[in-house]
């Protein structure tokens, strides 16, 4: 996660905290794991054992916590990137305060509460305008027709090769 992004959610410096924090505990996740297939592969005194399991049961509990906070962090960065001011708004493809009455209001839509009816879809996720999205689709339209009539002179081929045989097709 690159601070510039910690920096949409967070001030300068607790961004930048947080970031070193983070990195460290990345390294710490790898020193762990060469210290545990070392201790696994070694052989240890009587009682070491009980008191090694617990180090690692430590460890790994912190590791979970680092993982929920960047699990946090991720969702508090997708928020704040849908909602730059913390309030409400129409955002395309996920929400919106729809009328009861006026254009595309519940009333023209029949009282559908259908979410469809009224989010939209957002297009601008992949990258492409509308006329490229146009255009990709026609293309992919195109490939889809010349794969369906090869597919269909393949499935004639081999039932004229099933009827040489003499195995009939039971529909």
């Amino acid at each position: 996660m690159g601070l510039n992004k910690l920096d949409i959610v967070l001030s300068g410096h607790t961004a930048e905290m947080l970031h070193d924090e983070l990195k460290k505990v990345s390294k710490a996740r790898k020193a762990f794991t060469k210290a545990d297939k070392w201790i696994n592969g070694s052989k240890t005194q009587r009682g070491q054992n009980k008191e090694i399991q617990e180090f690692k049961d430590k460890v790994a509990s912190g590791l979970e916590l680092a993982d929920s906070v960047k699990y946090y962090l991720k969702n508090l960065l997708w928020l704040k990137e849908k909602f730059p001011e913390g309030k409400y708004r129409d955002v395309i493809g996920l929400c919106k305060a729809a009328k009861l009455e006026g254009e595309d209001g519940i009333k023209d839509q029949d009282y559908s509460l259908n979410a469809g009816r009224y989010v939209g879809v957002a297009v601008e996720d992949d990258g492409l305008s509308e006329e490229e999205f146009k255009e990709e689709m026609l293309g992919l339209s195109q490939e889809l027709k010349k794969l369906q009539d090869e597919s269909n002179q393949l499935m004639e081929a081999i039932f004229n090769n099933m009827q040489i045989l003499g195995i009939e097709n039971k529909e």
